[in-house]
């Protein structure tokens, strides 16, 4: 998985990992990185530079990113026993062949846990916001008309 360096347990480990080792290793492996993120569909030519990508590789995003990871295994259990007691609309949009997160481990999870989840596979990988903007916008209007 193209996220598991950052799955570092100890916060001081994690800040001299972010301060030192992080940007310039990821600097080194951006270019398979994207397309792994990207993937099956083709990375956007310009996504580390005008679209940002680079920006996460700031070592106090690595940091943050690393911590956020670490937190949500720990408290992932917890927080899956109180979903059934959300009381406003969720809609869920998942690209069916994503190779970062699993649809049915994800989406449909929570479908099963939540049955009003307003759950939305589409066609294409992890980076629908940049690949597919118009089904994403049409995703997001269609759940604000919920709220």
């Amino acid at each position: 998985m193209v996220f598991r360096g950052l799955a570092i347990r100890s916060p001081l480990l994690r800040r001299v990992v972010a301060w030192t080792l992080a940007t310039p290793v990821s600097l080194l492996a951006r270019n398979l990185a994207i397309k792994e993120v990207f993937a099956p569909e083709a990375p956007a030519a310009d996504f580390a530079i005008a679209a940002g990508g680079l920006l996460g590789l700031r070592p106090s995003n690595v940091f943050a990113a690393s911590s956020d990871m670490v937190a949500a295994n720990d408290d992932l259990e917890e927080m899956t026993t109180r979903y059934a007691s959300i009381r406003i609309p969720i809609g869920i949009l998942c690209g069916r062949d994503d190779r970062i997160l699993d649809w049915r481990a994800q989406g449909e999870a929570m479908k099963q846990k939540v049955p009003s989840v307003d759950l939305e596979i589409v066609d294409g990988g992890h980076m629908l916001p940049v690949t597919q903007p118009d089904i994403v916008a049409g995703f997001i209007r269609r759940m604000a008309v919920q709220c």
